[in-house]
């Protein structure tokens, strides 16, 4: 497997439908790539069923036309399964992070687990990332990052509960002599959504009904503006796509999760009553 990140593969699948003729040169022209990465790149779409390379010409499959139609659809599962059916590396990870219970995995449990080197590890996890199939625990970085699987199986709201109560008590830690009653909304949103394979959205969802539903349960509050549990460390990123382009070219999403936002205003800590 080349570690070709999952941007310019999609980014070049884009060119290769629009580019007339199909060949090699016309797009290096197109691309403004080097002969060495060009070949890179068309020889991972080649390995990913997407492209089909003959000399000097380029012929587009219909998984890759499928792909496309899925890109400019932003039906990014249905690229993940394309991705996995073909790629036996990406696969791999998928799998050992869909069998993971409990925390997430680092990449040198994953190393052990799937066979697989450092690089083609990182890889296939940032095709994951982009794809919203994989997500990061964004309070743990380096060597120490884990990453889990979503299980895109809708969580009861009892099963929610369970986990929200859970994760809430194990991380309001006593401080000095008494325990404090509010954690940070950011914190207890990556704890949960790890132990439960949640995406953040689907958090947020499940805690707006249970506030709405269990009147008196959970207590909101705010935050000073200078307190860390305003915000996640690192920003959530996904891919998508300016549909208003000529040629639309995905593009990373960049956003920070801050707090919880209900009925127009943002909660940075909660407190569970009972």
């Amino acid at each position: 497997m080349n570690p070709v990140s999952l941007r310019p593969l999609l980014e070049s699948l884009i060119v290769v439908e629009e580019l007339r003729p199909r060949t090699q040169a016309n797009f290096r022209g197109r691309t403004g790539l080097t002969e060495r990465r060009s070949s890179e790149i068309l020889s991972s779409l080649d390995a990913l069923g997407l492209v089909s390379l003959e000399k000097e010409r380029i012929s587009l499959t219909s998984k890759g036309s499928q792909t496309v139609a899925a890109m400019r659809e932003q039906h990014w599962r249905k690229i993940d399964d394309a991705l996995c059916s073909e790629s036996a590396e990406y696969r791999a990870v998928r799998n050992a992070l869909s069998a993971r219970k409990g925390s997430g995995l680092a990449i040198s449990e994953m190393k052990s687990i799937v066979g697989l080197n450092q690089v083609v590890c990182e890889t296939c996890l940032e095709w994951g990332l982009r794809l919203g199939r994989f997500q990061k625990n964004l309070y743990t970085t380096g060597r120490d990052s884990r990453y889990y699987a979503l299980t895109g199986d809708v969580v009861s709201i009892e099963e929610f509960e369970r986990g929200l109560r859970s994760s809430y008590l194990a991380l309001n830690v006593s401080s000095g002599f008494r325990r404090s009653r509010y954690v940070g909304i950011a914190r207890l949103r990556e704890v949960v959504c790890e132990a439960l394979r949640l995406g953040r959205e689907e958090f947020d969802e499940r805690l707006g009904e249970v506030c709405l539903t269990k009147l008196g349960a959970i207590e909101l509050a705010g935050g000073p503006l200078t307190s860390t549990v305003r915000t996640t460390p690192t920003a959530e990123q996904s891919l998508t796509v300016n549909m208003d382009l000529e040629v639309p070219i995905p593009k990373l999403l960049t956003t920070v999760k801050e707090g919880f936002k209900m009925r127009g205003r943002v909660y940075q800590t909660l407190a569970m009553l009972n």
